[in-house]
Order: C-alpha cells, then structure tokens, then sequence
C-alpha cells in the first residue's frame, strides 16, 4: 500500500497540456506552489536558436496563464518535485512518421533529422503512463533506420589481432612461449600457437552495432501497441535483414573498447549509429533482461512536432513527383525555403498549422515569409529555367488531426471524427503534377496549400 500511495503522489505532481493549449494557473493550484514555480522559472517560450533545444518544452508563462507550444515531451519543472507533460492533439503513428522522414540518405538530411528531438541524460527520470513513453521506440526506430542506409554499403573493415593454437600450419608468427606451454610440452606435435592479423569485419564499431541491435530486435516488441500492425511488421521485417548484414560479427564487446572508438571520415553514417548504439545499451544497462519489462519512467525529452512534419512531407514530395526536391534551400540573411522543385520553379513551406484548411486566418505572416523566398536569388538561383514572372508558392498543411483549434487562436476549430487510419495521400495522382492538385488561396496570386495526412492510429 506504501509503495502505491508514493506513485500517486509522483504521478499527481505531474502538470498534463497539450500542444498548444493555454492553462490558468488558478486552475492547476491544486500543485502547491505552481505559481510562485512558475513565475521563478521565467518560462520564455521558444528556444532564441531555432536549431537548438527547447527550455521547459517551450512553455511560456505569465501572471496568468501557462502556454504550450509545438513541442511536446516531458521534463521537470523542478527536479524531483515537479514535471511537466505536453501530449499531442493527435493519436499519431509516431513510429510511422519517423520511419518515413528517415528514408534519406544524405548527410544534410540526416544531421536536420537528428534535431527532431532530444534526451536530457543528465536528468533524473520522470514516472509517467506508459502509452506515453514514446521516447524509447523513437531511439529504436532511428537507429535501425540509420543501419539500413550503412548496410548499403560495405561494413567497415579493420585488422584484427588473433592468438590462436592452429593445427597442422603456422599463420602469422609463433608465439614461442605460449607454442612451448601449450604444445611442446604437452607433446601436442601438430599444433602451433600463434599470433596473426586479419581484415575483417569483426572490428570494435560492428561489434557494438549489432550488440545494440540485439537490444533493439527484443525492445520493440514491447511497443507494437504504439503503431499498426503494417508499420510493425516492417520494422520487423527490417531488423532481420540488418542481422543478416551481420552475419559475420560477433556481438562481444567490452566497456573499455566502447570507450576507446574512433570514427573515419570515410564511413560517414558510423558516428550517428555509434551515438545511438550507445543510447540503447546506456537505457537499458546493458542488460537484455530490462527490454521486456514495461516502462513507467521516461528520461526527459522533446520533440519538435513542425520539424518532424517537415522530414515527412520531405518523403511525401519524393514519392509524388519526379522533380528534384531540394530540401532546406538556404536564401540570404540565414533564411531558408523547406523545399523548392527545381524543374518546375516552386517554392514549398511546410506548415504545421492544420486551420488552413477551413480558415486563411493567422495566413499573412506565412504570405509574406514565403514571398521573401520566392523573390531571393539565393534560392532562385536553384531552378533549372531563370523565372522571370511571378514564383507559385505553396503551403503544405497536415491533415487527419482531431479535436484541434487553430494555433495561437482563442476561438474554437471545428470538431472532426477520424474514421479511418491515414496511410498515404491515395487522393494525389502523380501524372497530373503538384499544382493542378492544390487549392488555390484566391487573394493572392499564384498561392496554393496542399494538405498532406498524417498517420495516425485508430483508437
């Protein structure tokens, strides 16, 4: 009885928002001191380095009110005391969507993704519901992506130094002392101990890979529940065809070998999966056991919804049209398009703002954020044909999300029941081109919005 009167009482310091909602203080008093915690911390909002991470999940406060942002996650207010969780409006296929903005193979990409969320190690961990424990399937999901695209390519190979007591041929060297104590006086005429290098794959760095990946095969079946059963038997499917590549590695490695891993400008996806690799084995102590038990406690972490929305519109733009898509087209004063089709001369904005498509209202300030692009010759320079009249712009919006108000807006958004589970855009036609499939916003000339769904999971 003890021991679940003290989980409540952690579980009843937690402050529950979603994304994008506005609490009153007085309504949430009910946590001792809320509001003098709240004023001390000078909750400011979102992060001043648009690249960087988020304080306090990017909560704001002020005499009043406590607000939400895009992020969502968990963290303490006050370690040990007080945390803070902001869930998604949306049941999102979180797994899906990750999937999805990983398949890509670039450098580039690959380093936008990876400040798509974060993990405060440092911290202590937060007691939470489990069906929000999200952070470990992300873990798992990146780095079995990150695994496909190195084993695309050969494994990195090294030297490998072996003894070894061969029977009937010298290899390398005899290590006489050893060969003596071992054969000689044991008469053992046929052998020969020795010592030898050999170029292979079982190095230090593949080794710890597939250690991980092991941890990795047996955790993810602890969060089926999270995703559909398609995208969980394509992980699985995944994770099989990575063991495979590995066939030839063993999975013994020793703390001080991790410890000692240098990284060769040559095998450029070898750091990011080093980097996770040490994530999964550091979650679960290095012990096999701990992937089958049930997660109550999360470290604290974020993700930054709009990013990841942008990496999976990414995908969709890849999949529904043969133009080359560029991605995070850099104009002048340290802007920077989302995608621009560089055939076609199109300028594209994902916005994570699903009040487009009912609404224009809050639309002005992306107008005018998006014309800057299509007027930059930094960025026009990347179109195939010189454009010398107006540059077509469109924003592309999610679809599929429940229950949502129009963001930073006080006034109700319209309530939509989903029926079914989004898998894809099956409405585009891909012979038909991007443009003919757009709405046209009518006030302004050549503006468009798209919608684009979002996975989610049917409850």
């Amino acid at each position: 009885m003890t021991i679940r009167k003290n989980r409540n009482q952690i579980m009843n310091r937690i402050i529950n928002f979603q994304e994008h909602q506005s609490r009153k203080i007085t309504d949430i008093t009910e946590l001792n001191g809320i509001d003098s915690i709240a004023t001390s911390l000078k909750l400011k909002g979102l992060p001043d380095d648009f690249m960087g991470a988020p304080k306090y999940l990017g909560l704001f406060a002020d005499s009043e009110t406590i607000v939400s942002s895009f992020y969502i996650g968990a963290t303490w207010l006050k370690e040990n005391e007080l945390a803070t969780v902001v869930n998604p409006k949306i049941n999102v296929d979180y797994l899906k969507m990750f999937s999805d903005a990983l398949e890509v193979d670039s450098e580039k990409e690959n380093n936008y993704f990876s400040k798509c969320y974060g993990i405060e190690f440092d911290k202590s961990e937060i007691e939470l519901h489990s069906e929000f424990n999200i952070i470990t399937p992300l873990i798992l999901i990146h780095y079995i992506s990150v695994l496909k695209n190195l084993t695309k390519h050969e494994l990195k190979k090294g030297y490998i130094y072996y003894e070894e007591n061969l029977k009937s041929k010298v290899k390398g060297h005899l290590l006489f002392q050893k060969h003596l104590r071992k054969n000689i006086i044991r008469k053992c005429e046929n052998r020969a101990y020795c010592g030898f290098q050999e170029y292979t794959e079982d190095i230090a760095e593949n080794r710890l890979l597939k250690k991980a990946l092991i941890f990795a095969s047996r955790a993810i079946d602890n969060y089926k529940s999270l995703t559909r059963q398609k995208t969980f038997d394509e992980l699985k499917i995944a994770i099989n065809q990575l063991f495979s590549a590995f066939t030839n590695v063993s999975n013994e490695i020793e703390t001080h070998e991790i410890k000692s891993l240098r990284f060769n400008k040559l095998f450029a996806n070898y750091p990011e999966a080093i980097k996770l690799a040490k994530m999964i084995l550091r979650k679960y102590d290095y012990s096999l056991q701990k992937t089958e038990q049930a997660e109550t406690k999360t470290l604290p972490f974020w993700i930054d919804m709009p990013r990841l929305y942008e990496m999976y519109v990414y995908k969709w733009l890849k999949e529904n049209t043969d133009d080359e898509v560029l991605f995070q087209v850099e104009g002048y004063r340290g802007t920077a398009a989302d995608f621009v089709l560089a055939k076609q001369g199109i300028v594209l904005d994902a916005k994570y703002k699903p009040h487009y498509k009912d609404s224009k209202r809050g639309i002005i300030d992306d107008i005018r954020e998006m014309s800057g692009y299509a007027r930059d010759e930094k960025i026009l320079r990347h179109f195939e044909n010189p454009k010398t009249a107006i540059v077509p712009c469109v924003i592309l919006y999610p679809e599929s999300f429940e229950e949502m108000k129009e963001f930073g807006a006080d006034e109700g958004f319209e309530t939509k029941t989903i029926n079914q589970i989004h898998s894809g855009d099956e409405s585009f036609d891909k012979s038909k081109g991007l443009l003919a499939q757009c709405q046209s916003i009518k006030a302004y000339r050549d503006f468009y919005k798209r919608k684009v769904n979002v996975p989610i999971i049917k409850e």
